[in-house]
């Protein structure tokens, strides 16, 4: 009778680490598993900058997954207490990585400034640089230009 209930024991036990790692790999190779990414955004009533986590889909490519991040961007903070970064009107258009450097075109409407958007470009895409690079440790750079156009460290047209 003990033989008995030890080799149920050990059979329910077999089913349950049967359905566990049954789990473990259907969660891991789950096409809708989601990342962390974390967006920095400036305060509201204080000096300094906020963060705010948000759980994005898992993206294939690093192409892929800094456009995502950077749609989600602008679509502004959730939280009360964070401003927008850029005008609720600014687009992709464009992202590329190459040798580690991403490059991001926008649209021409992120030099227009809106009610919720209320700190300088320059601040702006500093905010969205700050935020590639800490959640995507491989790139080294990024490059932000507008409708194609590049601009240097202090966000004027470079001559071409």
């Amino acid at each position: 009778m003990s033989r008995n209930l030890k080799s149920r024991q050990t059979i329910h036990l077999f089913v349950l680490g049967g359905i566990l790692f049954l789990s473990v790999l259907i969660w891991f190779f789950n096409p809708g598993r989601m990342q962390r990414r974390i967006f920095f955004f400036p305060r509201h009533y204080v000096e300094g900058t906020g963060a705010e986590e948000r759980a994005l889909p898992v993206q294939s490519s690093d192409e892929q997954a800094v456009s995502l991040y950077v749609r989600e961007y602008l679509l502004g903070p959730s939280l009360n207490k964070l401003f927008r970064i850029l005008p609720l009107q600014t687009r992709v258009k464009t992202v590329f990585v190459a040798e580690g450097i991403v490059y991001i075109d926008l649209n021409a409407k992120s030099f227009e400034r809106d009610y919720e958007s209320r700190i300088d470009f320059h601040r702006g895409i500093e905010l969205l640089k700050k935020g590639v690079l800490y959640n995507f440790p491989s790139l080294k750079e990024v490059v932000v230009t507008i409708e194609g156009h590049e601009y240097d460290t202090e966000f004027t047209q470079v001559d071409e």
